[in-house]
């Protein structure tokens, strides 16, 4: 083992220049099917909630409420037509949306502020993201689309896909006090109150999917088409199941967390250069060396592939951190995974690692290889959200 791990600093410290780019943020909400987007509203309520557990009533520089600013954020994303649409595949905002939700919970500034109705529209955005997660991730299921009938998903895909299917639920158990519950709420599932519901809370996104995969493959599942062409799209179960992800079942909710974080760190041990440079075919940093070059633990989108070949990309690896650096965050804020426990010495090792070298990588530029060419990128290429992760990253969790 190295000397690299997770560190939890209690309280965070925050950048100033940070949260006024997070008063300054887009709200919350999934008004489009732009995952970019749904991350960096998500990221910027996380990371004001987190401001208000750690350092409350706090404001931004021209005295602007940090509650104020996260109640906006709640009030938007429960307008009809603002919830999740239930997508199982790269819908980056998920799990931060389903984090921030959980750990507002926590926080009575924030949930004494919200009405019953409002309480209740959460509990509900809550329970689409377990369905959601029932259908795309347990081992029962292994339906190449998610319930959109979409395509562009397979559950062993890369962790941007893989992050998205499984935090949900296990945010969602701890919001609802156990994977009991939510096991419960999986097994007892009915497409007809389901459809009823989205109609009493005025959820159309939610509705809509629901009505595109059917009552069948939801209750009972079974072989799943896609909408264009009919082409075929396995099968599953359906999502009246306990949820079970790689043999850990939802209970287990550190070691299905450990599992989440090692899958991002499968690139194997930390090199500067990935394929051949001579060829032009490879991706590599742009000026100096990783500061953790040859341990073990580099981010598994850094040794990929797409249809073109060999993937090396630090946008990609940016995907995936700015879902899992913020759910870290909630995580340790919830006391729901401790990096100093021995049993998840792996995952906060590697991680930490695999980060080292991330922001060292983008920061220093770095020449990304994907679909067939190369093309320098760093920070500025970065999504909206990228900022929130790093400070997440700097300011409590290194």
């Amino acid at each position: 083992m190295s000397n690299y791990a997770v560190k939890i600093k209690n309280p965070p410290v925050f950048s100033k220049e940070i949260i006024e780019k997070a008063f300054d943020g887009p709200r919350c909400g999934y008004k489009t099917i732009n995952c970019h987007n749904e991350l960096a509203g998500s990221g910027s309520l996380l990371y004001l909630l987190l401001c208000e557990k750690y350092h409350p009533g706090f404001k931004s520089t021209n005295g602007d409420k940090g509650i104020d600013k996260i109640m906006s954020h709640f009030r938007y994303l429960l307008l009809a037509g603002s919830e999740p649409t239930m997508g199982s595949g790269p819908y980056w905002g998920y799990p931060v949306t389903s984090a921030a939700i959980a750990l507002a919970k926590t926080i009575p500034s924030v949930w004494n502020q919200l009405t019953a109705a409002e309480i209740e529209k959460l509990d509900a955005y809550m329970w689409l993201f377990s369905i959601g997660c029932a259908w795309g991730t347990n081992d029962c299921n292994d339906f190449w689309t998610g319930p959109d009938l979409m395509g562009n998903f397979k559950k062993g895909w890369n962790p941007n896909h893989r992050s998205p299917g499984v935090l949900p639920i296990m945010f969602a158990s701890i919001y609802f006090g156990s994977a009991e519950k939510v096991n419960d709420m999986l097994v007892n599932f009915s497409y007809d109150e389901a459809l009823a519901i989205c109609d009493r809370l005025d959820m159309p996104n939610a509705k809509k999917v629901f009505q595109t995969a059917g009552k069948e493959l939801f209750e009972n599942g079974g072989e799943c088409y896609l909408l264009k062409d009919h082409e075929y799209a396995n099968k599953g179960a359906g999502v009246k199941h306990p949820y079970v992800y790689r043999g850990i079942p939802l209970a287990d909710t550190e070691d299905l967390f450990n599992e989440i974080l090692l899958q991002n760190t499968k690139g194997g041990v930390v090199v500067d250069i990935v394929g051949d440079k001579e060829s032009g075919v490879c991706g590599y940093v742009m000026e100096g060396s990783s500061p953790v070059l040859g341990l073990d633990g580099m981010m598994t989108e850094f040794v990929s592939h797409d249809a073109k070949g060999i993937r090396s990309d630090v946008i990609y690896c940016s995907s995936n951190f700015c879902i899992l650096s913020p759910a870290m965050a909630a995580m340790v804020a919830l006391g729901a995974w401790n990096p100093a426990d021995p049993k998840n010495a792996e995952a906060s090792e590697k991680t930490a690692i695999s980060i080292i070298d991330f922001i060292y990588k983008i920061e220093k530029g770095y020449f990304s290889y994907c679909h067939g060419h190369g093309t320098p990128k760093n920070e500025k290429s970065a999504h909206g959200v990228y900022p929130f992760a790093k400070d997440f990253w700097l300011g409590m969790l290194s």
